[in-house]
């Protein structure tokens, strides 16, 4: 009888991405009768963390910080390669390496359905120069024909319509990969009087995240609120001719801490981030560009107020008057503005935290997520469920 079960494969980056971000929309496919298998780097031993939950795990070396084409040849032949042997119904590819080296693997193999999730723009769009160009034919060539995409903003959405990547037949909108809303829920204790109110942030250690704005930020708070504290989590983005771009050396992020305004705490345990924000007064995503930032969905979840500059993606999620601020971009002093009016009048910091959590159960919760994107697989498909 397993035989007979459909196979499906998301292919990532990381695993600690699909296991953290794609794991409960791949469980309710279990449920449904399908058979899954995750393709990723297993940079944390994942294979066993994804055997517990009865799913394949392969492990495939995918190079998302470096520009090596060679490597990226290389990678399309092996996914094409693995493509033939798993035979899958459904390929899912999530960020910007997978999607496009995966999508063209795919074709290869001849697979029937493909999707693919945008799950940002990423560096290469932030600047209209060679490598933007690049990028964009590449997406050209690999996203033609039946591929479908999912995009989480419509900003993402409209970009990719306008530069001929895709036509509107291809194109589909589902706001995030969802979350578990029953598990992660406010603790009750709001912490708006707290006397040291703690902001967060979690996220990769990238100028384009806006490292720099937020401590600029916690520097201008603290001239007037010297208990409040600013802590970051998230790894280093390499280093080296290899690295992504726009990632912060490691003796800036010491000298931040150093100088006693923010506290960078590296890289942690997923569950330690969630305790971490589970103490919080506020979550705060000063990001340049998003797909569709988890953290504030995630912070929502827990009925925190939400602090992010007005980009795409983050105005997805945030409010503004409403469950948190969107304030002007690559701006430390207007974040900081928006953290005094939460310090200043905590019983609205308290509202704006209750309707995150109502905006997150109602846009984002999983079980959402997972209805639209079984309604793209049947757009590209796959209707054997």
């Amino acid at each position: 009888m397993a035989a007979n079960k459909p196979k499906i494969v998301f292919v990532g980056n990381t695993g600690f991405s699909l296991f953290n971000y794609r794991l409960a929309v791949m469980r309710r496919l279990a449920e449904r009768g399908c058979k899954m298998v995750a393709i990723a780097n297993d940079e944390a031993d994942y294979r066993k963390r994804f055997s517990q939950e009865g799913i394949k795990f392969i492990s495939m070396p995918v190079d998302h910080k470096g520009m090596n084409p060679i490597a990226d040849i290389i990678l399309i032949f092996k996914l094409a390669r693995l493509y033939q042997i798993e035979k899958p119904a459904v390929i899912h590819h999530f960020t910007i390496k997978p999607v496009i080296m995966g999508t063209i693997a795919a074709k290869m193999a001849r697979a029937k359905v493909i999707v693919n999730t945008v799950t940002g723009l990423g560096y290469a769009f932030e600047k209209e120069n060679w490598l933007q160009d690049l990028v964009i034919k590449l997406y050209r060539f690999a996203m033609r024909g039946n591929v479908h995409i999912i995009f989480q903003n419509r900003d993402n959405l409209d970009f990719f319509l306008s530069k001929g990547i895709c036509t509107t037949s291809q194109a589909h909108l589902v706001p995030g990969s969802g979350i578990d809303t029953r598990k992660y829920v406010p603790n009750g204790n709001y912490l708006f009087d707290n006397k040291e109110p703690l902001f967060v942030l979690a996220t990769r250690m990238l100028w384009s995240k806006g490292i720099a704005e937020f401590a600029d930020m916690a520097q201008r708070v603290r001239a007037r609120y010297r208990n409040a504290r600013f802590v970051i989590v998230g790894g280093l983005s390499g280093d080296g001719a290899e690295a992504n771009p726009q990632a912060i050396p490691h003796d800036w992020l010491m000298k931040m801490n150093s100088q006693g305004s923010v506290e960078w705490l590296g890289r942690i345990p997923f569950e330690k981030v969630m305790e971490l924000l589970t103490g919080a007064y506020a979550a705060v995503v000063p990001s340049y560009h998003e797909g569709l930032p988890r953290f504030l969905v995630e912070a929502g979840s827990l009925g925190k107020p939400l602090v992010a500059f007005d980009v795409p993606g983050c105005r997805d999620v945030v409010h503004d008057g409403e469950n948190g601020y969107l304030v002007q971009a690559l701006n430390g002093e207007a974040l900081a503005e928006a953290v005094f009016k939460l310090l200043e009048d905590p019983k609205r910091a308290q509202r704006m935290g209750e309707e995150a959590r109502e905006q997150t159960v109602r846009y984002f919760d999983d079980a959402e997520i997972y209805g639209k994107i079984l309604e793209v697989y049947s757009h590209a498909g796959f209707s054997a469920m």
